[in-house]
């Protein structure tokens, strides 16, 4: 119903734990490839890019599959732009912020983004939070494992160039005490020392899965 200009939609989720259940509403239009969707945004430009994140997470999704866990993903997948807020990676689920969404086209980082956000789920260790290898796992699994992929697609001299460029920023870190923004930096704490909580500090400002990849 809508009722003073505002979409009222009621919603109920039976036999299901709140912290498990997510709700995401927008006035989307839908791009549909198979099993993959691309919930976009009206406007045009939105509708322009769509086609483009479909047809690169299509491609991305097939190496995924041949190459990692493939029973991980089963079924449908969904897309959607979102506010800026951040990209997340949820299941089945996808989520780019409309900046990431309409950068697509030009913008390698972009497109990273969508690579990072889709491999999640396909390199789930499940680790429990109490072990020394959480943080490891959870931040430095996806933070490596779409760059092989990319590079398969981009070639090995763009991998290659990645990893030593990554390299590089590690060690001026290491070296100055601060990102490459001017931030300063949490100390640095052995990667089985981060602990699951610490995780979001330590992620935020690369501090974790730069390290986890290079290694």
């Amino acid at each position: 119903t809508i009722e003073s200009g505002m979409r009222i939609s009621p919603w109920q989720a039976e036999n299901i734990d709140l912290f498990t259940a997510q709700c995401s509403a927008q006035k989307w239009k839908i791009v549909r490839k198979g099993g993959l969707y691309a919930f976009h945004y009206p406007d045009d430009a939105s509708t322009k890019q769509a086609y483009k994140v479909l047809a690169f997470a299509d491609k991305l999704l097939g190496l995924y599959r041949s190459n990692y866990n493939s029973r991980a993903v089963a079924g449908e997948q969904f897309i959607l732009e979102l506010p800026p807020y951040g990209d997340i990676s949820s299941g089945n689920v996808t989520g780019l912020q409309a900046g990431t969404w309409r950068a697509i086209d030009d913008d390698i980082y972009a497109r990273m983004g969508l690579a990072h956000e889709l491999v999640h789920p396909f390199v789930n260790a499940n680790v429990p939070k109490s072990d020394s290898l959480y943080a490891f796992a959870i931040e430095g699994f996806p933070s490596y494992f779409h760059l092989p992929v990319l590079g398969s697609i981009w070639g090995r001299d763009w991998y290659d160039n990645l990893m030593a460029w990554l390299e590089q920023q590690y060690l001026d870190k290491k070296r100055t005490g601060t990102d490459n923004r001017g931030r300063v930096l949490p100390s640095e704490k052995p990667l089985l020392s981060i602990t699951a909580d610490e995780v979001s500090r330590y992620k935020d400002v690369s501090v974790l899965d730069d390290r986890a990849l290079l290694f």
